[in-house]
């Protein structure tokens, strides 16, 4: 939001940031107009405006930390709580910041978003340690996406 100042003195300024009731009124604005038409369960297409609409499952993931939990040599499993870093771009969700007060991101829950399927390849068991209602994402104003997810995963 622009920062307002007001001249008292040569000396001095006072800046005054806008209230919070009119941050969160262009905030409830903006998410208004994002969701108007997206549904999250569809996958973003890229290429929109072209004729060959295409689904490029196109992200990037980072393990920031990996912690072996378990180990079980009886059963030969052993399990890893792991917490990737996932990044990705859904044009669905890129805004004008300068309609909005200049708002260059936002967070969201994972369950109002469509957000990649993760599943650690080789694994016979993988528990996400959050729920997609209560994990958050931060959404830039080109549609970048980024979010850490927490799971545990068992291997044989």
């Amino acid at each position: 939001a622009p920062l307002h100042y007001l001249n008292v003195s040569p000396f001095s300024t006072i800046f005054q940031l806008p209230s919070e009731m009119d941050y969160i009124s262009t905030v409830n604005a903006l998410q208004q107009d994002l969701f108007r038409n997206y549904r999250a369960p569809l996958a973003p297409l890229h290429g929109r405006g072209s004729s060959n609409y295409s689904f490029i499952e196109k992200f990037f993931m980072i393990i920031t930390y990996a912690k072996l939990t378990t180990v079980n040599e009886r059963s030969m499993t052993f399990s890893i709580i792991l917490a990737p870093l996932l990044m990705w771009t859904d044009p669905r969700l890129a805004w004008n910041p300068p309609q909005y007060d200049d708002i260059g991101h936002l967070y969201l829950t994972l369950d109002q978003i469509w957000y990649p399927n993760f599943h650690a390849c080789s694994s016979s068991g993988m528990t996400y340690l959050t729920t997609p209602n209560n994990h958050v994402a931060k959404v830039l104003s080109d549609g970048s996406v980024s979010t850490r997810l927490q799971v545990e995963a068992t291997f044989s």
